[in-house]
């Protein structure tokens, strides 16, 4: 059974050099979460403090110190990371078929089969009314069903063609799809009453992430050449060009984004106007946001924290992360993940990650980075065996697939940069006493360390 403890000395993690002799950045371990078994745990962390995840089975929710309540428990073996809507209640598949809605709480609210395996994609529209289902068949083709988020009841189906993906939805009359045929690549607007329409002359790429569903009925699509459009998503208007180079683009809530090639990451306002540029120490291949819009990535041993105004650190750090909306990081570690490929044998990690490359918008869109390519020509039973050996994508993890049997640690991390540890200590400052304390021969203000003048 998994065992849960908080840090027993979580200590600090200074970044010298960042506020000179005054004090530095911190990273403070503020919980451990100890899983043991054979399957890595799947990680979605939340929009306040905590984080969910599924393991063994199992569906839990985690805070920031350490401590875990389960939420479900299912038949399934493996049981999808869960997508979490704006009022925090959570949507998540079995490879039973099932797909299952709990309130914030935990209760639940409805079970409906919907076919698939977990891996299979799942998102909600914008407006958080309409959820959406994928499940992918053995020629190829996705199958879209698409429920009413409150009762599960469904709506309506769509089928794809092999060669088109699903975006993401405005609301549940509006899909955005793109696809290729021998003569063009295009973004489709898809409405259910059949009167979607095409954006032509986009020449998205057929391979990698091509297209991002963002906020404000926008929809941006990259092309060959690496240009960014982006189009208004009800009508198809181009609205603007973005002239590039970019491979990734990361959304933030505040409307902007950064658009990512290799190392370089540049933001760009939503009306389209590109502002500053930054170099990180890896290419950028991941990242998320936390609500205050600070982007936090990780790469070559570093973790890279960049302010929604272009301020960038790094601290050293092993593994990748994952921000949840107020900033806390999750950190999922497993054990001896180098053994634990060499014992799979040559399972191609292609096939093992473009099966599952979907992964749930903050807001609830589905945003693609690899697609499902590999995975149809694979079929849908490659598809399955592929997340059986593998980790869903954005969960935070040591190194790549593997199937250890041993304690797989979910590591709770609050960061403060600059402004925020100055914060800190400013309104513990101007607060009493009491917000000031000497403990374990450090000084705490504000619930902060800080570091004296030596």
């Amino acid at each position: 059974m998994a065992t849960g403890s908080p840090s027993e000395d979580a200590g600090l993690i200074p970044k010298p050099g960042f506020f000179g002799e005054t004090a530095t950045s911190q990273l403070t371990e503020t919980g451990v979460y100890i899983h043991h078994g054979t399957i890595p745990p799947v990680m979605t962390p939340g929009h306040g403090d905590q984080a969910y995840f599924a393991a063994g089975g199992s569906l839990f929710r985690m805070s920031p110190d350490g401590s875990v309540q389960k939420l479900a428990t299912e038949s399934s073996l493996n049981v999808s990371a869960p997508l979490v809507a704006r009022d925090e209640s959570l949507f998540y598949r079995t490879d039973q078929g099932e797909l299952v809605s709990l309130a914030a709480d935990g209760s639940e609210r409805w079970r409906q089969n919907a076919g698939g395996i977990s891996a299979f994609p799942m998102g909600l529209s914008q407006d958080g009314q309409s959820l959406y289902t994928v499940n992918v068949g053995a020629d190829g083709r996705h199958e879209v069903t698409v429920r009413d988020a409150a009762t599960g009841v469904e709506r309506y189906p769509l089928q794809l063609q092999p060669t088109e993906q699903l975006v993401g939805m405005l609301d549940d009359k509006t899909m955005l799809v793109t696809g290729r045929s021998e003569d063009e690549h295009y973004l489709q607007i898809v409405r259910p009453d059949g009167r979607g329409r095409k954006v032509g002359g986009l020449d998205t790429p057929a391979h990698g992430p091509n297209a991002w569903l963002g906020t404000g009925n926008q929809v941006f699509v990259r092309d060959t050449l690496g240009r960014l459009t982006a189009v208004e998503a009800s009508s198809g208007h181009k609205n603007w060009t973005y002239p590039g180079p970019m491979k990734d683009l990361f959304l933030s809530p505040d409307g902007s984004m950064l658009a990512a090639m290799g190392r370089k990451l540049t933001q760009i306002s939503a009306a389209g106007d590109p502002g500053w540029t930054k170099e990180t120490p890896a290419p950028v291949g991941e990242g998320s946001f936390d609500a205050r819009g600070n982007f936090f990535t990780t790469g070559a041993g570093q973790l890279t924290f960049i302010t929604s105004a272009g301020e960038l650190e790094s601290t050293p750090w092993s593994g990748s992360v994952r921000a949840s909306g107020s900033g806390m990081l999750f950190q999922v570690s497993s054990p001896d993940p180098q053994a634990g490929l060499q014992q799979q044998g040559n399972l191609a990690l292609g096939v093992a990650s473009a099966s599952l490359g979907f992964i749930g918008g903050a807001l609830g869109g589905l945003l693609s980075k690899k697609g499902l390519k590999k995975a149809i020509s694979a079929g849908a039973n490659s598809a399955g065996k592929a997340y059986d050996q593998a980790y869903q994508p954005g969960v935070p993890a040591a190194a790549g697939p593997n199937r250890t049997q041993g304690d797989h640690r979910i590591q709770a991390v609050r960061f403060l940069a600059k402004k925020d540890l100055l914060a800190s200590v400013q309104e513990g400052m101007r607060g009493s006493t009491s917000a000031i304390e000497e403990r374990d021969g450090r000084l705490i203000v504000g619930g902060v360390a800080v570091r004296r003048k030596s």
